[in-house]
């Protein structure tokens, strides 16, 4: 873990510095750097399809760096590296085993690649999948943990826009889904607890809403 985290810091304090050399974006009729750099801070929240609850109710971080690539008028392309806090939790009325809630924490390094179309400074759309790779895994009560396989690398497809303020400043809004299992969970509800499973051969995706903010470096 320790060697995914200093990968991952080196790499968010890197890329801003690709947008050093660009000329600052204060003129509106200049043309728009190829490159642009920005750093994005914010929350995602969560559930866990499959794993018998439902509800999006497990809040965690997600944050990082992003560079934007100019392709046409309008379109560009981007690449990000995020560190990306996921999961599950069970409601107050809803037990897993024993009486006991269910907490499920997982921690990626999060790397989406997408397309987007700039509509005229005031909102980017954006499209395209993520590649993840898990850097913690906890499940309470701790027992479960002997249910559920973890996978260390999974895939995701992921849709979102934000809104500009000032060209400078973002509101994003972004929808992931894992289109890998985020785990495999063995069923053994019958026999005295368990993950209760939902979904064929007891396979766990992530679904996560992400609400983050954006500064543009350049």
């Amino acid at each position: 873990m320790k060697l995914y985290l200093s990968i991952f810091f080196v790499l968010v304090l890197a890329l801003p510095l690709v947008a050093q050399k660009q000329k600052p974006q204060d003129d509106p009729n200049e043309k728009p750097p190829f490159v642009r750099a920005a750093l994005v801070g914010g929350m995602n929240i969560s559930q866990v399809d499959g794993d018998g609850i439902a509800g999006f109710r497990k809040v965690g971080a997600n944050a990082g760096a992003a560079a934007y690539v100019n392709l046409t008028k309008g379109f560009n392309a981007s690449f990000e590296i995020l560190y990306s806090m996921r999961g599950a939790k069970s409601s107050s009325n809803e037990t897993i085993r024993d009486g006991r809630k269910l907490v499920l924490n997982l921690d990626y390094i999060e790397v989406p690649v997408m397309v987007h179309y700039n509509d005229r400074d005031k909102a980017i759309f954006g499209v395209g999948f993520v590649w993840n790779t898990l850097v913690r895994s906890t499940v309470s009560p701790n027992i479960l943990a002997e249910d559920v396989n973890f996978k260390r690398a999974t895939f995701d497809v992921v849709g979102g826009v934000t809104f500009l303020i000032k060209k400078r400043y973002g509101i994003n809004l972004r929808y992931t889904y894992s289109l890998t299992p985020a785990a495999v969970a063995v069923d053994n509800s019958a026999s005295g607890g368990g993950i209760r499973t939902t979904l064929d051969g007891g396979k766990l995706r992530n679904n996560v809403v992400g609400i983050r903010f954006m500064y543009f470096i350049n």
